[in-house]
């Protein structure tokens, strides 16, 4: 389980770039401002958000998977699948 420490640094991180970057449709009114295209903005915001999130998890390991374990003897695949498991979302869909 993460510490207090790095709950507070993951939701910090997730809140800045959920509250503090543009969306796309205000860089696409504001980029002549700064001298940027609307595409060198848009490059520009998504780069710091990634810089954000390798940062908050720079030097940290994956939480563990509890309940997920290895499936005991004799139990079929959906036993061993946690009732909370939801499918990763389909991401060729996003564009």
């Amino acid at each position: 389980m993460p510490t207090p420490q790095v709950e507070k640094l993951y939701y910090d991180t997730l809140r800045r770039i959920a509250k503090e970057y543009m969306t796309p449709e205000q860089l696409r009114r504001r980029a002549g401002q700064y001298g940027l295209s609307y595409l060198e903005a848009l490059e520009m915001s998504y780069d710091n958000i990634q810089v954000f999130a390798a940062d908050a998890i720079r030097g940290k390991r994956r939480p563990k998977d509890f309940g997920a374990g290895k499936p005991k003897k004799g139990a079929s695949n959906a036993q061993s699948v946690a009732p909370d498991a939801t499918p990763a979302p389909d991401t060729k869909t996003c564009a």
